[in-house]
């Protein structure tokens, strides 16, 4: 449609006419919302103050969800403000999210081809599977103790995880430069010190008896609502980025970072964590090429095994004495794996296309009482398998191979030594999260994989940033300038 210039001109003139009923509009329906639920008023008034302030950032804003992510399960964040499906403060913190993202879209890069074909296949997978799940949604209310409406099912199952998701997308499109990474990494790191702060507070304040380290993670759990799992895969992929934001910075606050998060590890009484964290630190010194430290860091090793708690080391080293699988698998292996292994094996069809969303739950292994308590299979590669099937498990195995392969190449070729350590930090975090993924995890969007994804986006943001010339930089002379300079010349 075409606006002669009197048609605009009539426009300016009505508008500030319209501005005064959009105005009286929001007013009434304020005033109506504060007659009716003071709560949610109150989030509503937080909400609208949090948007002027991110508004413009769509980064700043990730940085916020990022932070919030740890404690989404709290009943803070968790319970509906207001009698209304989905109005929870972390799902509409998510659409808040959203929004500014779409305000801001003009200045979106575009996504990376393989980061997109991976973020297509997780979603179609992924949504599928929750689309068939809903036929048997009354069976998974039964196991999770929860009641769900039709469009509850959906929100809490659907839309709810998308919002762990939104970081790729962001990082993958409004992260530029290196001081936007900087700013990602030390995001990254600040939240777990956050998390890793509150371990040591529940610690000192809450539990009596301060040598049983198990009841330290009981405590957090229970306040949290935090599965141990969940907590595990947390430091499993974002301590590797404290590492890299030390050796990138040398700053006391990485420092305090790494010497928060060893002691949080311990009192999370996962082996998984226990493993995964250990593992960082020589994959780290072998990526960075800094092998010769490796001597120092086995000093250390032997030093911290004497002060470390008889109990974590237990915990560490069950059934390696005695060289039981089953012991150190905690019986997951003759008693869950392998039968539902074989369950699917018999079956064709539930091989290749799985069952839908928490299908554990439907599984003939599941009605004889092999999973007591459980949703998922501890195995994120065997539930992907059980929920989608071989057609989502190959497709999306092989671009996260394409992704690490990416990684490598990327560090190899790098000059900035700091995107270097960040490369670094990203590739040993997603070893040490498809490692972890044997005993636990989901590759479906769920908490942990909130800061998974905004790793894996931020490799390719990394690979694609443009990068000034040997030799320019140390001149002083930017990319930028050179060009304008050249410019002047041919002309």
């Amino acid at each position: 449609m075409k606006f002669d210039n009197k048609t605009g001109h009539s426009f300016l003139k009505l508008r500030p006419l319209l501005e005064v009923l959009l105005v009286l509009a929001g007013g009434f329906i304020y005033g109506a919302y504060i007659v009716r639920s003071s709560a949610f008023t109150v989030a509503f008034t937080a909400g609208l103050l949090l948007f002027f302030v991110l508004a413009r950032s769509p980064l700043k804003a990730l940085s916020f969800l990022l932070f919030v992510v740890p404690f989404s399960q709290m009943q803070l964040l968790n319970e509906p403000v207001v009698d209304l499906p989905g109005a929870r403060p972390f799902l509409l913190l998510g659409v808040l999210v959203v929004v500014i993202v779409m305000l801001n879209y003009s200045k979106a890069n575009r996504m990376p081809r393989l980061l997109m074909a991976l973020a297509g296949a997780l979603f179609v997978f992924f949504a599928v599977s929750v689309f068939r799940a809903f036929s048997y949604k009354e069976i998974i209310g039964f196991a999770t103790d929860q009641e769900y409406t039709d469009l509850g099912f959906f929100l809490s199952f659907l839309i709810k995880p998308l919002v762990y998701f939104i970081p790729l997308i962001i990082v993958a499109k409004f992260v530029h430069d290196e001081h936007d990474i900087d700013f990602l990494v030390k995001t990254i790191m600040l939240a777990l010190v956050v998390l890793s702060s509150c371990f040591l507070f529940y610690y000192v304040f809450n539990v009596t008896n301060k040598s049983d380290i198990e009841a330290v993670w009981k405590t957090v759990g229970t306040e949290l609502r935090l599965q141990k799992g969940q907590a595990a895969s947390l430091y499993t992929i974002c301590f590797p980025m404290v590492l890299a934001r030390y050796f990138a910075t040398k700053d006391r606050l990485s420092l305090l970072a790494i010497c928060l998060c060893l002691p949080s590890v311990g009192f999370l009484y996962s082996r998984t964590a226990y493993v995964t964290v250990v593992l960082a630190f020589p994959l780290y010194l072998l990526f960075s090429r800094r092998l010769k430290f490796f001597p120092i860091l086995v000093v250390l090793a032997i030093v911290v095994s004497f002060l470390v708690s008889e109990t974590i080391v237990e915990r560490a080293t069950k059934g390696l004495d005695t060289e039981n699988v089953e012991e150190i698998l905690s019986g997951r292996l003759d008693k869950q794996w392998i039968p539902l292994t074989m369950e699917y094996l018999s079956d064709p069809q539930k091989l290749l296309f799985g069952q839908g969303r928490n299908a554990v739950l439907v599984s003939e292994s599941y009605k004889i009482g092999l999973f007591p308590g459980a949703t998922h299979p501890h195995n994120m590669y065997l539930e992907l398998v059980v929920d989608a099937g071989l057609v989502a498990v190959i497709p999306i195995v092989i671009l996260l191979v394409f992704v690490i392969k990416k990684t490598y190449a990327l560090l190899r070729r790098e000059q900035d030594s700091s995107m270097r350590e960040y490369l670094c930090g990203a590739l040993v975090s997603m070893i040490c999260y498809f490692m972890g993924g044997m005993t636990r995890g989901s590759l479906f969007p769920v908490l942990e994989n909130s800061y998974f994804c905004a790793v894996l986006a931020m490799v390719f943001v990394i690979g694609r940033r443009p990068r000034t010339p040997v030799g320019q930089e140390q001149a002083g002379l930017s990319g930028s300038h050179v060009e304008r300079e050249l410019s002047k010349i041919e002309q």
